[in-house]
């Protein structure tokens, strides 16, 4: 296996957490995976520590994060039971609130779009753009 540099690590981190909103901004994507495998697959991913590779997440997109987060640690605590009912979902207000995060962040993320997978991107041309 090829080693891989931690800023090349954390692109394809930030691109799985760009997939991850994409996903939980669908109430009808999360109710095809279900409530604990979208959970388990927001935290594969997050937390996430920004200060590894800082430039890699500009402030408002580790806002954007945060809460996301934040609204996600309300929903694992307040689901009991894993559930595929679209309309499960859309009665409740963590959910509805953590797909309104997802679309606010994922708008947020896409600024600055996804980064190579294979190539160090050049971060400080980033942050001018």
């Amino acid at each position: 296996m090829n080693e891989i540099s931690q800023q090349l690590l954390y692109q394809r981190l930030r691109n799985r957490i760009i997939e991850q909103l994409d996903h939980s901004s669908s109430l009808c994507s999360v109710s095809e995976l279900g409530a604990f495998e979208t959970l388990e697959c927001i935290y594969d991913f997050l937390p996430i520590d920004f200060d590894v590779v800082p430039e890699l997440f500009d402030e408002e997109e580790r806002k954007a994060i945060s809460g996301f987060l934040e609204i996600a640690d309300k929903a694992a605590k307040e689901t009991h039971q894993d559930t595929w009912e679209l309309a499960v979902y859309e009665r409740s207000t963590t959910w509805v609130e953590l797909s309104r995060r997802a679309k606010l962040g994922y708008a947020v993320f896409l600024r600055r779009g996804r980064f190579s997978e294979d190539e160090e991107a050049n971060l400080t041309k980033s942050m001018s753009t």
